[in-house]
């Protein structure tokens, strides 16, 4: 039991040191990284009526801003299911304002987002959504 748990613990070390930690400081060397940096989230498309953004899309908001100036990230990747529950109608729907632009307004989180879209976002019309990319500088 001792040899089994040595074995494990012996292992795990390995690959604590092979993984650096993904919040280390790179200083002025992090602009010659060769790695990108990024955040990841989906199903944050809130609510179907107004006012649309939930008290949990807010909280992590605030707590993606706080992993994002952290890391220094290039980007954001958001997986779809971007509004709930029948997309949006037109690149003139609010949502695009208040469950997007209104609520991830951090510094840090100014940076490009990729969208994808989820099988909510298809009950609506996705090409809004592409549309949309013409008049934000983050979408």
């Amino acid at each position: 039991m001792a040899f089994a748990l040595l074995t494990i613990l012996s292992a795990a070390v390995s690959v604590t040191h092979c993984y650096p930690a993904a919040f280390q400081d790179l200083g002025e060397s992090g602009r010659n990284r060769t790695s990108i940096r990024f955040l990841a989230v989906g199903d944050w498309g809130g609510l179907p009526y107004p006012p649309y953004v939930t008290a949990v899309q807010k909280t992590t908001a605030q707590e993606m801003s706080k992993v994002a100036e952290q890391m220094g990230i290039d980007f954001v990747l958001a997986l779809g299911d971007n509004f709930y529950y029948k997309g949006v109608d037109s690149v003139d729907s609010p949502r695009f304002q208040e469950t997007f632009e209104s609520v991830y307004t951090a510094k840090s989180l100014r940076v490009p987002w990729y969208l994808l879209a989820g099988n909510h976002d298809h009950a609506g019309n996705v090409k809004a959504q592409i549309e949309y990319s013409q008049r934000s500088d983050r979408w």
